[in-house]
């Protein structure tokens, strides 16, 4: 059992490798010049606004019947990693990921034609207060489970202020919940910020996994997606 996990985490990091080389030639001549303000939070109107609102879950509800084809209807998203968890989110956090994706801050393709469908600051209000009053999933995609400490410890010294010792986040601070994100996803974002290619990544959330080497991405990630999320 335990040369079965070994092999499957050989695999995941030599996975990771591939993507993290493929994604780094793909961005490379596109990668954002570290000059002017950071654009992790930059301020935009129709942000400002939705955070002042008061959300209606009830008309969240409604909003998010676009979403629920991709996320599910209890906003679980998929374990393979190609729809994040949503359930439980911040609403500070779904809020700002709205807004900068419908600006295009964000890069997001997939997603960009259904935030736009939210077309005043009280939809992002509404639907974000209604994925906040979801319950968290007990079931999440998880790694190999292999050198867990390793990921512990990463997660611990590079992580643990800003995320939360249990991977609760800091709402007020607009830093998400990742306890229990599935860690495909995980992955796949720690590749994205460290290339640039996310665009509205913490600068010093970048800086620390540009650092990584394919094995630490896999590691913290499979660490993550394991935490319970309450303190």
């Amino acid at each position: 059992m335990q040369r079965a996990a070994h092999i499957r985490h050989c695999a995941g990091v030599a996975l990771v490798t591939l993507l993290m080389c493929a994604v780094g030639e793909e961005v490379r001549a596109e990668k954002p010049k570290a000059n002017g303000p950071p654009a992790w939070n930059a301020p935009q109107p129709e942000k400002i606004e939705a955070l002042e609102l008061k959300g209606n879950p009830q008309r969240g509800e409604r909003l998010y019947e676009t979403c629920a084809s991709c996320h599910l209807t209890n906003a679980a998203g998929q374990q393979d990693g190609t729809m994040p968890q949503l359930a439980g989110q911040h609403t500070t956090v779904l809020i700002k990921q709205l807004a900068e994706i419908r600006s295009g801050l964000r890069v997001n393709p997939v997603m960009l034609p259904f935030a736009k469908q939210l077309v005043e600051p009280q939809d992002l209000a509404d639907v974000a207060a209604y994925i906040a009053s979801l319950p968290v999933p007990a079931d999440r995609g998880v790694g190999p489970g292999v050198d867990l400490d390793r990921g512990k410890a990463l997660y611990e010294h590079d992580c643990v202020r800003c995320h939360g010792e249990h991977g609760e986040g800091n709402a007020a601070s607009f830093f998400p919940r990742i306890a229990g994100q599935h860690y495909h996803y995980i992955v796949r974002q720690l590749i994205d910020i460290a290339s640039g290619r996310r665009g509205n990544a913490h600068p010093e959330m970048a800086l620390i996994v540009e650092s990584y080497s394919a094995r630490d991405v896999s590691i913290v990630a499979d660490y993550v997606s394991r935490l319970g999320g309450t303190p």
